[in-house]
């Protein structure tokens, strides 16, 4: 716990906490305003160093989120401010935040957004989560975030193991996919060497060399493969049992967004 000075007289209060969450470290690092009566407009927001919160600093190897929450007057347009407050957290990088979903979180507007990195978009480690929560209702909502506090970080953990694992088995599956196809076309020169005559010995013994060997690599392909259908699995099954919880604390709100995510083939 510390906190920042501003060049404008108010200061930052930090608050950094570790988790160890099953086989997972996480970090949140909350930042808010010594008074919370302190209103923060766009320009204001950087004096919270959002450039050092993205993703080439904080090199999070699974990903990170961004979370920002607010109190307007309920004449505020909300989509615009919260367009707004993507770009500011981003800005003068090569990131490009978009606007994935939008739905709601104990009584306030939630509007999400991922920005991607133009040269590694696959990449979740080099990709931004953003989450803007705009409260325009006076609803109870950092009571209640508070109340659900730890549902949020390990649905957020499972949301960004499910990605990350599922990178690394598309990849694997590529390796596979060549692997295979390199090995059919061995075995097609071995059935075509072995009916020739004997000049074709030294040929063959090279090729026998070989196939089993890559023989080797699939199967170790494949037992990885499982491994990351396993991960999967029983991440999407904590994250259901999180959301499950978020929604019995949210008073049954669906979260659409959030559920339409675990879904997904």
């Amino acid at each position: 716990m510390g906190s920042l000075p501003t060049t404008e007289g108010f200061k930052i209060n930090a608050n950094l906490q570790p988790f160890l969450l099953n086989d997972t470290y996480a970090v949140d690092l909350t930042l808010v305003p010594e008074s919370p009566n302190i209103s923060i407009d766009i320009p204001q927001l950087q004096h919270f160093k959002p450039s050092s919160l993205l993703p080439s600093n904080i090199q999070a190897s699974l990903g990170q989120t961004l979370l920002i929450y607010g109190e307007v007057e309920p004449s505020e347009n909300c989509d615009k401010l919260a367009e707004k407050l993507a770009i500011a957290l981003v800005g003068g990088t090569n990131l490009n935040p978009v606007r994935t979903q939008q739905g709601e979180l104990f009584g306030s507007l939630l509007f999400e957004y991922q920005a991607l990195d133009p040269d590694e978009p696959d990449n979740p480690a080099k990709q931004c989560h953003i989450l803007i929560v705009i409260n325009n209702s006076q609803a109870s909502t950092e009571t209640l975030a508070a109340e659900a506090y730890n549902w949020l970080l390990n649905l957020l953990c499972s949301y960004h193991k499910i990605l990350y694992i599922y990178q690394l088995a598309r990849h694997r599956y590529r390796d596979a996919r060549t692997i295979y196809s390199d090995l059919e076309n061995q075995i097609q020169k071995f059935n075509s060497l072995i009916s020739k005559n004997q000049t074709q010995l030294s040929s063959l013994k090279s090729l026998m060399g070989k196939i089993p060997t890559k023989s080797f690599d699939y199967t170790r392909c494949l037992q990885d493969l499982q491994t990351q259908h396993t991960a999967i699995t029983t991440n999407i099954t904590n994250y259901r049992i999180c959301l499950e919880k978020i929604q019995t604390i949210d008073s049954g709100n669906s979260h659409h967004f959030w559920q339409e995510f675990i879904n997904k083939d």
